[in-house]
């Protein structure tokens, strides 16, 4: 009986912080106009949360890994795990971990699937990457990053949607 009793208020529990959890209607606002600026302006931070490599399982992270893109400028740092089919520096490289040049981009709304499409060519000063980004008006986002001489890769995580400091009124 004592047990019913603990699964009956764990269950209680998890329905009442999910509850707390809900975002209104003007906070979804919000946040889907912050992913249309934030995309306009090619100026946003994917923070992730899990990786997803081509060979093994995936892996819930532990830390602060993310995609800053500014510009022509991204600023890379994410976990790898993977196969390697070309010449690499010794020790590895920088692997996924840089500051690089964006040779190419461009971004369109997917109406169908409602999501924004973004695709970037960039140079890590040790290969050419190409990084495809899909990003959801709830700042839900997936990354996928394939290279020349790497094994592909993919994450999930979330666009930064908080509002700058600078930005207070």
């Amino acid at each position: 009986m004592k047990s019913k009793f603990y699964i009956l208020a764990a269950i209680l529990f998890m329905a009442c912080s999910c509850a707390s959890m809900k975002v209104t209607p003007e906070e979804q606002a919000r946040i889907a106009e912050t992913v249309d600026q934030n995309i306009a302006q090619q100026h946003f931070t994917i923070n992730v949360s899990h990786m997803y490599p081509l060979r093994g399982m995936s892996k819930h992270l532990s830390g602060t890994y993310c995609v800053e893109v500014d510009g022509e400028d991204i600023d890379s740092y994410l976990p790898y795990i993977g196969g390697v089919s070309g010449a690499i520096p010794y020790g590895g490289g920088k692997g996924l971990n840089f500051e690089g040049k964006i040779i190419g981009y461009e971004s369109f709304y997917n109406e169908s699937e409602q999501r924004y499409e973004i695709n970037m060519v960039v140079d890590s000063g040790e290969d050419t990457l190409y990084y495809s980004i899909s990003v959801y008006s709830n700042a839900s986002a997936y990354v996928m990053v394939r290279s020349r001489i790497r094994d592909q890769i993919s994450y999930s995580g979330e666009m930064d949607t908080r509002v700058k400091e600078e930005e207070k009124p």
